[in-house]
């Protein structure tokens, strides 16, 4: 009986923790910007291709990014490419969420 108190007080004591961490890390603003490290430059692939139609990056880089390229994005050496260092098939895997993302506002908007 004292076994099965002692695991729900751990349990509780867990659950509290969790609760007050996310409380503080989404309180202090520590958790932006929303996607950060590879899911940027997984992430930019499905803009430049679908919106901007601009399989180079270079739109997009100098559109909405404001001339910074992602996280792991750089000028390919005697060139005036993008080179990356993730593949697309990451992206790939996203294009449904985007697709989703992007196309709700526009069923409101227009609907």
């Amino acid at each position: 009986m004292l076994e099965k108190s002692l695991k729900f007080i751990f349990a509780l004591c867990v659950l509290v923790i969790g609760i007050a961490a996310l409380f503080f890390i989404y309180g202090e603003g520590l958790n932006y910007p929303i996607i950060r490290s590879d899911g940027e430059a997984y992430y930019a692939y499905l803009p430049a291709v679908f919106i901007y139609h601009d399989v180079t990056l270079r739109r997009t880089i100098a559109g909405p990014l404001n001339g910074v390229p992602p996280n792991g994005t750089v000028l390919w050496a005697g060139t005036t490419r993008y080179l990356s260092k993730t593949p697309y098939g990451e992206a790939f895997l996203m294009s449904p969420f985007f697709f989703i993302a992007w196309g709700l506002p526009m069923c409101f908007i227009l609907g």
